[in-house]
């Protein structure tokens, strides 16, 4: 559509989505899939994530940024950096913790037709849920990955000590 920006996002995989941006209540539907609660106000940007040397969209994404926080919307125009690293520091906020949760869905299909996909096939939903110091959430991201586009790794080291001990993730 004519409102979407190219928009660049810093992120391990050095990609760029085109995105829409706007100011939403959230829905019923929309503040279950964040975990929120319907008629919260966020500032929301949206579009397809691309890698830098290319044109195929990785992934889609949305990026959902807390009230309190809405005047930071003038510095996302540019996109560099991500973005719960420009609320970090612009709000002098401490990134306490980040929940990642990834889930089994069929492809929505105004998602598969951004990405050029079939609709209904298998796809990922991620969503990142950045909290702060206060255990406040500030930022919450969703990421929908066609199913044979994703892939996901984690690796559990078991700490020395005496006695048998939990697995813990590796940072």
């Amino acid at each position: 559509s004519e409102r979407r920006a190219l928009l660049e996002i810093d992120t391990e995989r050095q990609a760029r989505a085109r995105a829409d941006k706007a100011t939403e209540v959230l829905r019923d539907r929309l503040a279950q899939t964040l975990g929120r609660t319907a008629g919260e106000r966020w500032f929301r940007m949206a579009g397809c994530r691309r890698p830098i040397e290319g044109d195929a969209p990785l992934c889609w994404s949305e990026i959902f940024v807390a009230d309190p926080y809405l005047e930071i919307r003038p510095q996302l125009r540019d996109g560099r950096g991500p973005v719960y690293a420009l609320l970090s520091e612009h709000f002098n906020l401490t990134i306490a913790q980040v929940e990642r949760q990834i889930t089994a869905i069929a492809m929505p299909a105004d998602v598969a037709l951004s990405l050029g996909t079939p609709a209904g096939l298998p796809a990922l939903m991620e969503r990142r849920t950045y909290f702060d110091a206060r255990g406040e959430v500030f930022e919450i991201s969703l990421s929908i990955h066609p199913g044979d586009h994703f892939a996901h790794t984690t690796r559990l080291v078991r700490e020395p000590a005496s006695g048998p001990r939990p697995l813990t993730p590796e940072t």
